[in-house]
């Protein structure tokens, strides 16, 4: 079928499923494959589990990993928080974006999956997919970061996300060496937060982190 599909000259997205081995990779016969073993329900726990299923897999232009469709906007269990959650944890991923727009009347939600810098974190594919970056053993509560392209006189930018599954005001305090940069370096990180749209000012070595931030050093 790849083959037939190619030797039509069209422009085509091919996908394949194998729930069997989600850890397979199929780019050598499609652009897009589900990378999931775990049936997707509109619940927070169960696509917290899906994103275990992602951590360690690649995903790039051509050849997406695909977790499962977008539960968000949909009649469930998910408060808000959850659902522009998973949103932004997908953007963390690269993975595509689909979503079922009959079920969508929030306004919140239609401003979390039109968010440009969101769908730009997304679409970004210059470093690997995102992955946790502590604590791994809680499902309720974890860290996420995703390296970004840096602007000119930069060192590092990242997408920073904390996962929680409420709509309290918790954060998670991250020490810029959970990042992977050396503590001798003395930078500080100027702050965006994406889900306010507002400059949150600079910081050094540690920093609070709700919902979805880039730091930019």
């Amino acid at each position: 079928m790849s083959q037939a599909l190619t030797q039509t000259g069209a422009d085509i997205l091919f996908s394949v499923c194998s729930r069997s081995n989600s850890k397979l990779d199929y780019s050598h016969i499609a652009n897009m494959w589900c990378s999931t073993s775990t049936q997707v329900t509109n619940s927070f726990q169960s696509w917290v589990s899906v994103l275990q299923d992602q951590r360690g897999l690649s995903s790039t232009v051509g050849a997406w990993n695909y977790p499962s469709a977008l539960l968000i906007g949909k009649p469930g269990n998910q408060s808000l928080t959850e659902q522009i959650g998973q949103f932004a944890m997908w953007s963390l991923l690269n993975a595509p974006l689909f979503v079922d727009a009959s079920y969508i009347s929030r306004e919140a939600v239609i401003q979390a999956i039109t968010d440009q810098t969101l769908l730009d974190i997304d679409k970004s594919m210059d470093y690997p997919q995102g992955d946790i970056i502590l604590p791994e053993n809680d499902r309720r509560h974890q860290v996420w970061a995703k390296r970004l392209p840096t602007p000119p006189k930069t060192f590092y930018r990242y997408a920073v996300s904390f996962l929680v599954d409420s709509d309290e005001s918790d954060f998670a305090v991250i020490n810029f060496t959970d990042l992977g940069i050396p503590i001798d370096w003395n930078l500080y990180a100027n702050v965006y937060d994406v889900s306010k749209k507002k400059d949150l000012g600079t910081y050094t070595q540690l920093f609070g982190v709700r919902f979805i931030f880039i730091l930019t050093f």
